[in-house]
């Protein structure tokens, strides 16, 4: 069985690319390629700098172009490029397509095109500020287009992406996600193509250590995710504004991807809202340094406006972390029948609940254990794997 995977990635120009970053989807993505390296012979599209293994691996570089999205086009065409010459070599059973990365979009769309099988990873529908509008009608395509006005330099380019998003879901010939708010969305945006929800999952073996030594903690609160404003980025540092109006001495330490231009404004936020002495950006740390600074800390803290199925969550609870989230409907899916997971209507029930939090320590190691045997017990990673290379094999195989 030969499957041709597209998991290229786009990245800022000022990112440190010899980092190991690996969140959310990524993690996911890595344990699939583990169990397909295995099964398969697996041929990745895949960008220079690579984090993922595959058994051929055609790399592309990112041009060192101005303006980016020249550079971006640039590196589009070169992955459709490479992407075709690899069907015409190797001739893939199917195509997959992880879900991360408009680039992998529009290459599996023109795959799909030239009449491959296509089988698509969705993680969630959202405009860049975190509301969900399809672009199912004309009025859905304006207000996301306005919507995209207030986060986007190029909007009109921007809306062009999600268009190829949008139409890669409804061609795709299987898809995958992780829970029924996924299957939910999917449905909502009119895509009728089967779909097979597949749960998340955690690496069990990564979180062995005992992380509710008080003595170890060197953070107050902690926050992983993309420096986006669908990741509630502006929201977090209002609430530890609150936090820090009654804990003047609480840290909050941020691991996560630059995004721009919301990194730019965020990091003006924390002067005008006076944090610099409590807000602690780490950047992307690699896997090893993340998991530490989970297990250094006191509280997880995360105000996303959207998720999928929010797998930093996950993380963060087997790291016997108390989390205070968003009430929504993929975490309350998920995590919702735990103890240890807060969800908050708003800023100030959020900072409420983590001054709480701070405020006992008893409490805050109880619900922590709570998270992690909940977390430990229902999500494993290796069945997740299993089942989304099972769809993969049938589908190829039909």
């Amino acid at each position: 069985m030969r499957i041709l995977v597209l998991d290229a990635l786009w990245k800022e120009r000022d990112v440190d690319e010899t980092k190991e970053i690996l969140l959310g989807g990524l993690v996911l993505h890595t344990k699939v390629l583990n169990h397909l390296n295995r099964k398969a012979l697996v041929i990745g599209i895949t960008s220079k700098e690579s984090y993922f293994k595959h058994i051929v691996s055609l790399k592309t570089s990112q041009p060192n172009l101005k303006p980016l999205r020249l550079a971006y086009y640039v590196y589009l065409l070169k992955l459709i490029a490479t992407a075709i010459k690899a069907t015409i070599v190797y001739h893939p059973h199917t195509v997959y397509n992880p879900g991360f990365g408009h680039q992998n979009a529009f290459v599996a769309l023109i795959l799909r095109l030239l009449r491959l099988k296509v089988i698509t990873y969705f993680h969630h529908w959202a405009t860049p500020r975190g509301r969900v509008i399809y672009l199912t009608t004309l009025r859905g395509v304006k207000e996301f287009y306005k919507d995209l006005r207030k986060s986007k330099k190029a909007p009109f380019f921007s809306l062009i992406d999600c268009f190829i998003d949008f139409l890669q879901l409804k061609t795709s010939v299987f898809i995958l996600t992780g829970t029924k708010f996924g299957v939910k969305q999917l449905r909502e945006m009119g895509v009728y193509r089967p779909v097979f929800k597949t749960g998340i999952g955690v690496d069990a073996s990564e979180f062995k250590e005992d992380s509710n030594l008080e003595v170890t903690k060197k953070y107050d609160g902690v926050f992983v995710g993309r420096m986006s404003v669908e990741k509630g980025i502006f929201d977090l540092l209002h609430i530890w504004r609150t936090v820090v109006n009654k804990m003047p001495e609480a840290r909050l330490a941020v691991v996560g991807l630059r995004v721009e231009p919301y990194y730019k404004d965020w990091k003006l936020l924390i002067e005008e809202l006076q944090l610099q002495n409590n807000v602690q950006y780490l950047g992307p740390l690699p896997r090893k340094e993340l998991l530490k600074v989970l297990r250094r800390s006191k509280v997880f803290v995360f105000p996303s406006k959207v998720e999928g199925a929010g797998i930093a969550v996950a993380e963060a609870m087997a790291s016997s972390l108390p989390v205070v989230a968003y009430p929504l409907d993929a975490l309350c899916e998920l995590y919702g029948q735990s103890a240890g997971f807060k969800p908050c209507k708003d800023i100030r029930e959020f900072a409420e609940t983590i001054c709480k939090l701070l405020e006992s320590n008893e409490d805050r190691r109880r619900l922590g254990d709570t998270n992690r045997e909940y977390v430990i017990k229902r999500y494993v990673w290796d069945k997740v794997a299993e089942q989304i290379c099972s769809v993969i094999e049938n589908v190829a195989n039909k």
